[in-house]
């Protein structure tokens, strides 16, 4: 079910970015706060249908373009978002394949 869908991906969300934030000797709040970032992106991504990079900068602008595009990544490798377009470079776009 729906339900259960989205309690599995946000336990994968939570275990991937648990593992790398123990790794860099992060603390909690810093994992709540990647956790919350990728759900607003994964929302942004989903209600625009399609988003570009630059529109994630703008709407985060206290995180930085890398920090955006590892969470970009993390999204595509859970199978919540998949790149559109360009496979490099600003030409392409991301939508959401799944919900949350």
């Amino acid at each position: 079910s729906g339900v259960n869908r989205q309690s599995a991906t946000q336990s994968a969300m939570d275990s991937a970015i648990n593992r790398q934030s123990i790794g860099n000797g992060n603390d909690e709040s810093a994992i709540e706060s990647a956790i919350n970032r990728q759900s607003a992106i994964a929302d942004i991504i989903g209600k625009t249908r399609h988003c570009r990079m630059k529109d994630l900068v703008s709407a985060f602008p206290d995180a930085s373009e890398r920090t955006l595009r590892n969470d970009v990544q993390r999204l595509v490798e859970q199978g919540i978002i998949q790149r559109i377009g360009a496979s490099h470079g600003p030409g392409g776009s991301y939508a959401r394949i799944t919900s949350l």
